[in-house]
């Protein structure tokens, strides 16, 4: 695990400084999309940073297998559990939205299984991923391999060798989207957001 997912105030930081700007109008996005009032579910939640900019009347609920996170979260009054995104499957709830945020890419190849999970719970899910421009060299790997365990987007959980299966690019990431049933899609800075609407689908 590096030292960003360790520690929730050095996570947040840094999560803040490769995003800039583009990180409040994700998720003032995010939360236009879900609207007030809705019981929301968010999968592989961090910090629960959506929590500030949900709209009034919304329950929220995140599920993480970062112990620090959720104990942080539970600290600070955020209803977050340790538990296993996957297990979704076995949910017996139902939700107005799951939102999925910066996870599909920890978890190749198993991101079409999660969402096609989350689609049989919510009424509507939204995803946000950043489109990556190229994949890295294999000669460069063991560098940002290294980088990663030890400073980086390595959570401790998935295998880092699964953030090189993440070849989307922009325009793959759109078709991927919508092989998935995406209706709407968002670009924010290097992330693309998807809204799929599953209310009348059933």
């Amino acid at each position: 695990m590096s030292l960003m997912y360790r520690y929730p105030k050095i996570y947040n930081f840094i999560v803040g400084r490769i995003h800039r700007e583009s990180l409040e109008k994700r998720y003032l996005k995010i939360s236009s999309e879900i609207g007030a009032h809705a019981k929301v579910l968010e999968l592989g939640c961090g910090t629960a940073l959506l929590v500030p900019y949900l709209e009034a009347g919304c329950s929220y609920e995140g599920w993480d297998l970062n112990k620090v996170f959720v104990k942080h979260c539970n600290q600070n009054g955020i209803n977050v559990i340790d538990k296993n995104i996957f297990d979704i499957e076995y949910e017996n709830s139902h939700y107005d939205v799951i939102v999925i945020c910066d996870v599909l890419h920890h978890i190749m190849p198993d991101h079409e299984r999660l969402i096609s999970l989350a689609k049989e719970k919510a009424t509507k899910v939204i995803i946000s991923e950043p489109a990556r421009n190229h994949r890295p060299a294999k000669i460069y790997r063991s560098i940002i391999h290294l980088l990663h365990r030890l400073f980086g987007d390595y959570d401790g959980i998935n295998n880092i060798e699964k953030h090189f299966l993440w070849d989307y690019d922009q325009e793959k990431l759109m078709k991927f989207y919508k092989l998935m049933g995406s209706q709407k899609t968002h670009r924010i800075g290097s992330d693309i957001i998807s809204i799929i609407e599953l209310e009348g689908i059933r």
